[in-house]
């Protein structure tokens, strides 16, 4: 594997641009005097400076991209994010953070299969990319942050200019990735449990009670509900995911709905005939004891 390019470009010499609160912006607009390495170079894309990344060769590439020195973290959660482009790039790539702390190095790597931590892999377009972590449980804030680029093969990637952002009020990880999100992750989890449980519980107290021939407007005016209770949750899963939700928000009601709009569309027509059978016999019965 290559070594990262070795002059500290202050690694790419990203000059912060703007301190606002919590936030921290960095551009590549003013490169260094010393000479680059010829594999990362600041270039013009629109109207803003970007890094280009080109490994020309087979051969595994890291370079460093960015090193944040005292970086003033204060929060338990924070990020680095940005955009990223690319274009034939083989294997699996990622975008890293190291968080130095005064007793050990973390990381956190782009390497999901989508989304803000997606890994770097063929081509695409400006994408958006995060790169979070979460310090909860440590006394020290870290000392220094450095963003590198792995490249297993040939590739070429283009990097917008980074913002070290802060969230002094997120609750875990889920809140830095996705600020607009209906609910966080846990929250997700909850509402898909508790649902699923209780769902659960009531249809086989419906099936219980069809069983045995009894309260039979109850069950079945109940599987009607439930019926557009699914249809209901679907409809909030296709807006959750009009808006660009994650899949902690929009999972849980299409899960919910799927199942809803399977198993009591099947239901309702087993419940309709079983009372009907047992109206039929009661019918029945009745004659007979008339004759």
């Amino acid at each position: 594997m290559k070594k990262p390019p070795n002059l500290n470009l202050v690694l790419l010499f990203a000059l912060a641009t703007a301190v606002s609160g919590q936030e921290r912006k960095f551009d590549w607009s003013a490169p260094p005097l010393e000479s680059r390495s010829p594999l990362v170079t600041v270039v013009s894309e629109g109207a803003r400076s970007c890094l280009r990344i080109a490994n020309t060769n087979e051969t595994p590439l890291q370079a460093r991209l960015l090193t944040i020195e005292a970086p003033g973290i204060s929060a338990e959660m924070y990020a680095v994010t940005g955009e990223v482009k690319y274009e034939n790039v083989q294997g699996d790539g990622y975008l890293e953070m190291w968080s130095v702390f005064p007793k050990g190095r973390f990381f956190s790597r782009t390497m999901g299969a989508s989304g803000l931590m997606g890994k770097i892999s063929g081509s695409s377009d400006w994408r958006p990319f995060s790169l979070p972590f979460n310090r909860t449980g440590s006394s020290n804030a870290p000392t220094r942050l450095e963003i590198n680029l792995f490249l297993p093969g040939r590739g070429t990637v283009l990097v917008a200019p980074v913002t070290l952002t802060q969230f002094p009020k997120a609750r875990d990880v889920g809140d830095v990735l996705y600020p607009r999100a209906w609910w966080s992750a846990r929250a997700g989890s909850l509402i898909g449990g508790i649902a699923g449980g209780l769902l659960g519980c009531f249809g086989g107290l419906l099936g219980l009670l069809a069983s045995r021939g009894k309260a039979g407007k109850f069950v079945m005016a109940s599987a009607k509900c439930l019926l557009a209770l699914g249809g209901l949750c679907g409809i909030a899963a296709l807006v959750a995911l009009a808006d660009h939700q994650p899949n902690q928000v929009w999972y849980p009601p299409a899960l919910v709905g799927v199942i809803l709009l399977a198993i009591m569309a099947r239901a309702l027509s087993q419940f309709r005939r079983r009372y009907s059978e047992l109206e039929m016999r009661r019918m029945a019965s009745v004659d007979a004891q008339g004759g």
